[in-house]
């Protein structure tokens, strides 16, 4: 009887030991998710939150189910920090599941704004159809040509491309100018700014597409761990970003829209971009994803304001055969 009773004494022990020491991970691991906005730039954070920030993320559920799986075994401050560590890995998923409401816009003057990136295989046709149901006063598009504006927009259209990022629009525009990869290295536009007289007031448009990633996450996916292309990439698109935010004249009302290849818990974002409005924070609930792979969705694509405007409606739109997912949104323009 006494052996049996040590016996259970030691495997209670253990179990208690156990489920303290994945307490511990799962606490470490939610505070450097709910961190990363704020992690630092350095080479070996650079590599784990891009690991974190465009791999999928519902993995990050189980962690409040072991905690929930293991509640008896925890003590009454690690009970109670199951519910914030639970909200921090829903967020981190980028659902929206608590509703947000702007500011009335009764009394201001409403402008429907599309954008997409169309590259890889979008179906025409399909979009032209939402073109015409969600019916956009200003359409940004990345990854476009000429030929595709021809087909999606007639002649009521004003239509304009700066390489690959094109506009079209119900007012009247003009560009102000575009930057250039090449003193980066690179090739193409990643910006292109507009002055549109929308509703007689002068608005800034800046349609952009940011440099992607994509060359540091393959070899993560091969573990080829390359810290050299890693703080490339970082430098390049920390550039990006400062150079279209500082693009703006601050004082005027401005609409930046377009593939800015960046999730808005990432630092780059949080640190150039993350004081202006974002549409998709207030859209209905459920999914807001915008680009899609075989194993998840991230949202990348932004359609972001100053305070010249409000927000009255936002949603992402459905599968258009490409890997990315049209934004629209609805914004109150102050009278």
């Amino acid at each position: 009887m006494q052996l049996q009773k040590n016996m259970n004494n030691y495997m209670s022990s253990s179990c208690i030991g156990i489920s303290r020491w994945l307490y511990l991970i799962i606490l470490s691991i939610a505070t450097a998710v709910a961190l990363l906005p704020y992690w630092p730039e350095a080479r070996l954070f650079s590599l784990g939150g891009y690991a974190l920030l465009f791999a999928p993320r519902w993995w990050i559920l189980a962690l409040p189910v072991i905690l929930l799986l293991t509640y008896r075994r925890l003590n009454r401050w690690q009970q109670f920090s199951i519910l914030p560590i639970t909200l921090i890995c829903i967020n981190f998923t980028d659902v929206q599941w608590i509703p947000h409401f702007s500011e009335s816009t009764s009394e201001r003057l409403e402008v429907r704004i599309m954008s997409v990136n169309i590259g890889n295989n979008t179906n025409q046709q399909k979009l032209l159809k939402a073109i015409k149901d969600n019916q956009p006063y200003v359409v940004f598009l990345q990854e476009a040509r000429k030929p595709a504006m021809d087909r999606l927009f007639n002649d009521d259209w004003i239509t304009d491309c700066a390489g690959s990022l094109c506009i079209a629009s119900r007012f009247s525009l003009e560009r102000i100018g575009d930057l250039n990869r090449r003193s980066l290295g690179g090739w193409g536009s990643y910006a292109a700014k507009y002055e549109a007289d929308i509703f007689g007031q002068t608005v800034q448009l800046l349609n952009v597409h940011l440099d992607t990633p994509r060359t540091v996450l393959e070899n993560l996916i091969h573990l080829n761990i390359d810290f050299s292309d890693a703080e490339h990439s970082v430098q390049n698109r920390n550039i990006q970003a400062s150079v279209v935010s500082n693009w703006l004249t601050k004082n005027k009302p401005f609409i930046i829209a377009g593939d800015f290849n960046m999730p808005v818990n990432e630092n780059i974002y949080r640190h150039y971009l993350g004081h202006l409005g974002n549409a998709l924070d207030y859209s209905s609930l459920g999914l807001r994803y915008t680009k899609y792979t075989k194993w998840h969705g991230i949202r990348i694509d932004h359609i972001l304001f100053n305070d010249s405007f409000v927000v009255k409606e936002a949603k992402v739109l459905g599968d258009f055969g490409g890997d990315h997912r049209p934004i629209v949104t609805v914004l109150g323009q102050t009278l």
